[in-house]
This record gives structure tokens, C-alpha cells and sequence, in this order.
């Protein structure tokens, strides 16, 4: 993968099928979908390129085919269109519409999903599969990876490069991802429709539940798992979840296809159901808060003032909510500063297709995002992922002791889930409670074997206590179990590098690259790892982009020894003393403590 990196990342500049590859968003072994600008259009577009040493492959060279001729052949407004498929020299390329927003692995990986907004994700690439099945193919690869979330509240199918005609059989657990494969898939047999709601209703388990149904270690044992073993129930792991929804995420995951529903369209209008249901316990949730603020009080100003905040939920007052709240998804999910490794065209370029939280607090108006999130928390304060997302906030301005209240609130609200407790460990981690805080992320870990942050941030706490093997075990595991994920390679560099096994680092730090090129710590550390090699104009450069990216730890650019040679050089010291002005002036104006 660090090969591919590297590879990649000479194209930036060029143009290929008359666009400008401006940066990578991202990409794996065999292809790379870069950013870049349509020359003849003057518009941004996403395109993807079959990497070069990819050409003699029969394999990659077909998948990438059969997703240009598939994607192609579909119209639907939950799958981004392909604007051209073509060949330029050396380079077979797709041109895509560009989407700004996030995968939802990516969410996935940093917060969990309130059932409404995972309802309304789930409809929406139903809809998609319902177009896929009627044009006569499989998607065989529905996973979190391959579902964009815009900023604007759609959901988008993606990446159908392993797609294949309804009825085509392929070899047992291939073509796909054994962590969502139907039973059938597992075998081998030839799949319709029905395989492809098997692995969305693997992915709506995991979006309400915040783990998927079978956590096997190996490919080979989740295949089995899926073809045999029972799953826990939704019930036994989220609180108050409605029984019909319920009831169809166990149907889509039936071993039986005769048991599933019976196409995307009958999901689709189910989950329509749902998200209605879910509306009206909220309504009746809030008329109950308001009756009760009424009888404790005898102003009727008041109680006017009241009832129309809270009641009178009116179609466009709830869209808006439900806007917040996606806004509040995408923001944790760290994807804001730059675009999905997917698409966008000039409808989502503008900062107002942002919903207002998600744009306060990527700006850093962090006053103004806790005014917004706390009016969401008073309309619906038993959201445990709402005080997650207000501690993070606290979080990242200094306030622990702020972020450990919320967090330990979302505890009592939902004390089987591994996010809270993660949360919670992490803060009392970095407020140096560290007994505690190890106690809660191995509770975390206990629900959650595949919890990324609770297994770094338990690794930190070892690395602290010296427990350096600790330490890299859990980043090593990490690195297994979300090898899409930039952190955990991250967090294994970070260790080598204070081990001084600076090479090996490097090579971390490049799969960590591959997977989000714009992730600040990552390039934090190339920049350590370059001025390491003597090579200082790479390493400021390095850690300019990562400034560029989010970087404002100006403590960290001084304490770090390998990064005294650059003071040699005036680019790092400006670099220094802009940060230092900026963290003056956000400490002037409040916004950190």
C-alpha cells in the first residue's frame, strides 16, 4: 500500500481525460480517486485512476472496467453519476460527480448513529439497490466503506467494482467483504437481490447497535459465522429500540433468502414506517416534557413560549433537527476539513450547504456550537450521543472536567455502550486519571472487541506506564481489524518513532497516507520522520500541510527533539509564530481554555 501511495501521489498535477489531479482523496492497491478540476467545465470533479502498475493485472484491470460499465448503466439519485469513462496514455480513468462528506465507516468509526438518521440512511441505499436490482445486477460489496454521506443529508452506494449479474455464482467468500457477506455469498452460490439486503441489514445492525452482528477473527471464521451462528439481539444491546425495526433487521439477516423480504423496495417503505414511529415517540416524548414544565408553571407567556418550541413539530422544525443532527454526524466524523474520497459538484461547495453546527464548530466558533447543540440536548436530553458530542466539543477546548460530566451523563444514559465508555475512558486518560480510565476502556472493549479509539487509547496508557509491547499490541490489532482506518497506523508510527525505529515508522505512516491523505497527525509525523533523514524542506513542508489540515498543537512542534534542526530555517520558525499568535488569540477570545 505505501507503494501505491507513492505512486499515486506523482499524478497530482497532471491531467488525465482533461481534468487537473489536484489531491488524493483517497484509493487502495489498484486504483486512486483523486480531486480534481474538469479543465473544458471549469468544475470540480472526483476521478478515478487504475494505477499504472495496475495495467498487466487481468483481475484489477476488470474490476475497474465492470465498475465503469455498471455505475455507468444506473440512474438513480443515491448513486453518483459517472461523467466519462476513458483511457488517456497509460492512465484507464472514471470521472465522477465530487460529493463533499464522509464515508460511513468513518462515522462509524468515531460515534454511533441515533436510530432515525440510521433509518434514513438505510432507506436511501435501499432505494439505490432497488436501481441496481432492476438494471440486473448484485452489488455484492454493501459495507459501510462503500456509503458516502454528504453534507446535505444524502447517502450514496458507491464502488461497484465486484458487482456482477443477478444469478452469477462466484468462489466461496470471494468478491466481496467477508464481514458482510450473505450466506449464500459464503458459499458460493449464485446471488439476487436478496444478498444485497442480507449486508445492509448487517450494516443497519451495526449503525444501531455500534458493532456488527459477528465479530469473528479471520476471514474464514466470519464466513462460517455468517452461515451458522446465532447474532445477539438487537434488543439485548439498545435500549427502547422499536420492535418492528427490530423485527426487520432480523428478517434481512435470515440465513434463508426465502425469509428476507422480498426486495429493496419493500426495506425501503419499512424503514419509512420506522422513521415515523420514531417521530411520533419523539412528539409524544416532548409533549410529556412540556406538560410537565406547564404544571411547574403559572405564567402563560411562558407556557405559549413552551408548547410552540416543543409541540408543534412541524415538518420543516423536524427536518432541520434531523439536518443538525447528521451535521453533528459528519462533524465527528473528522471528514469537514476536506472532502470524502468520493464527489461533489458546485451544489455542496458552498459553506451554507453545511448544517449550522457542523459549520460553527469546523470553523472553531466552538461558543457558538455548544448554543446550538444545547437547545438540540433540551428538545431530546436522553440522546447519548448528543452529551458525547458536546463533551468532544468540551474536549477540544480544554474543558475535561465539562467533557467528563457529558460523557459520564451518556454512560447513564446508554451504560452499554462502548462509545460512552471509551469517551470517558479517553477524557479521564488525558486528566490523568488513569486507573479509572483503563477500568473503562476494557469495559469498552469487552462490548466492543473492534473499538478503535478505546484499544489507542488504552495503548496510550501503557505507553505512559512504559508498557511499550502493550502498547503496540493494541495498535497492531487495530491496524487489523480497521486496516481502512488512518489512526491506529498512526498511533503505531507515533511508538516507533519514540523507540527511534524511525524507518519502520515511515512505512506506517505511508499506509496511514494512503488511506486519508489529509489527516494532520499523519503528516505530523512524516515531517518528524524527514527531518529525522536530514531532508528539512520535506519536513516543513510536512508539517505546513499539517497545519494546513488542522494541526494547532504549537506545544507539540517545540517539545518534539527530532524537530530542533529546523529552527535553522525561517519557514518553521514563521510556521511557529503563527500558530503561537493563533492560539494567543484564541485564548484572548474564549474559545479555548
Amino acid at each position: 500500500m505505501a507503494r501505491s501511495a507513492q505512486e499515486s501521489d506523482v499524478l497530482i498535477g497532471r491531467t488525465i481525460g482533461g481534468c487537473r489531479l489536484d489531491a488524493r482523496l483517497g484509493g487502495g492497491a489498484t486504483s486512486v480517486v483523486y480531486r480534481a478540476q474538469h479543465l473544458a467545465l471549469d468544475k470540480p470533479v472526483a476521478i478515478k485512476v487504475l494505477l499504472p502498475s495496475m495495467r498487466h493485472s487481468e483481475v484489477a484491470r476488470e474490476s475497474f472496467n465492470n465498475e465503469a460499465r455498471i455505475a455507468s448503466a444506473i440512474d438513480h439519485s443515491n448513486v453518483i453519476p459517472v461523467f466519462n469513462v476513458g483511457q488517456d496514455g497509460d492512465y484507464a480513468f472514471i470521472t465522477l460527480r465530487y460529493l463533499e462528506g464522509a464515508s460511513l465507516y468513518r462515522v462509524l468509526s468515531r460515534q454511533g448513529i441515533e436510530p432515525l438518521l440510521a433509518t434514513k440512511i438505510a432507506e436511501q441505499v435501499a432505494s439505490a439497490l432497488g436501481a441496481v436490482h432492476a438494471a440486473g445486477f448484485v452489488h455484492r460489496d454493501v459495507k459501510p466503506e462503500n456509503i458516502l454521506l454528504t453534507n446535505r443529508g444524502q447517502a450514496f452506494l458507491t464502488d461497484f467494482g465486484v458487482a456482477a449479474p443477478i444469478g452469477h455464482a462466484a468462489e466461496a467468500g470471494r468478491g466481496g467483504s467477508p464481514a458482510y457477506m450473505s450466506p449464500e455469498q459464503c458459499r458460493g452460490e449464485a446471488l439476487d437481490g436478496r444478498s444485497d439486503l442480507y449486508s445492509l441489514g448487517v450494516t443497519l445492525y451495526q449503525m444501531l447497535s455500534g458493532r456488527r452482528p459477528f465479530l469473528g477473527e479471520t476471514p474464514e471464521s466470519l464466513l462460517l459465522m455468517h452461515q451458522q451462528d446465532d447474532y445477539p439481539p438487537l434488543r439485548s444491546l439498545v435500549r427502547d429500540i422499536l420492535p418492528p425495526l427490530a423485527r426487520l433487521v432480523d428478517t434481512m439477516l435470515a440465513k434463508d433468502p426465502e425469509e428476507r423480504p422480498s426486495d429493496a423496495n419493500e426495506v425501503r417503505l419499512e424503514l419509512q414506517n420506522a422513521q415515523e414511529e420514531i417521530r411520533a415517540m419523539r412528539r409524544r416524548r416532548d409533549g410529556l416534557k412540556v406538560r410537565r414544565r406547564e404544571a411547574a408553571s403559572n405564567e402563560s407567556g411562558f407556557n405559549r413560549l413552551v408548547k410552540d418550541e416543543s409541540t408543534e413539530d412541524a415538518p420543516e422544525r423536524q427536518a432541520e433537527v434531523e439536518d443538525v443532527e447528521l451535521g453533528l454526524l459528519l462533524l465527528e466524523s473528522g471528514e469537514n476539513a476536506s472532502p470524502a474520497s468520493g464527489e461533489s459538484d458546485d451544489d455542496f461547495a458552498s459553506d451554507g450547504a453545511l448544517p449550522a453546527v457542523q459549520q460553527a464548530y469546523a470553523s472553531s466558533h466552538f461558543n457558538k456550537a455548544l448554543v446550538l447543540i444545547d437547545k438540540t440536548i433540551a428538545r431530546r436530553g436522553n440522546d447519548s450521543n448528543l452529551f458525547i458530542t458536546r463533551g468532544n466539543i468540551y474536549r477540544r477546548v480544554g474543558k475535561l472536567e465539562d467533557a467528563e460530566a457529558d460523557y459520564r451523563k451518556a454512560h447513564e444514559l446508554a451504560p452499554k455502550s462502548d462509545r460512552a465508555l471509551t469517551a470517558l475512558g479517553a477524557c479521564l486518560r488525558l486528566m490523568g486519571h488513569v486507573s479509572e480510565a483503563e477500568r473503562f476502556l476494557k469495559q469498552a472493549i469487552d462490548l466492543n472487541p473492534d473499538s478503535l479509539e478505546a484499544r489507542i487509547s488504552l495503548g496510550k496508557i501503557y505507553e505512559q506506564a512504559g508498557a511499550a509491547s502493550l502498547a503496540r499490541q493494541q495498535y497492531i490489532r487495530v491496524t487489523k481489524t480497521s486496516p481502512h482506518d488512518e489512526r491506529g497506523f498512526v498511533a503505531l508510527a507515533a511508538l516507533l518513532i519514540h523507540e527511534g525505529k524511525y524507518e519502520s515508522a515511515a512505512e506506517s505512516l505511508q499506509q496511514a497516507r494512503a488511506n486519508n491523505p489529509s489527516f494532520a497527525p499523519t503528516l505530523f509525523w512524516l515531517g518528524v520522520v524527514e527531518a529525522t533523514r536530514g531532508d528539512r524542506d520535506a519536513a516543513v513542508s510536512h508539517l505546513e500541510a499539517a497545519v494546513k489540515y488542522g494541526l494547532r498543537d504549537y506545544h507539540k512542534l517545540v517539545e518534539v527533539a527530532e524537530l530542533e534542526p529546523l529552527y535553522e530555517m525561517k519557514r518553521f520558525r514563521d510556521l511557529l509564530e503563527t500558530l503561537r499568535l493563533e492560539l494567543k488569540s484564541k485564548k484572548r477570545a474564549g474559545q479555548i481554555s
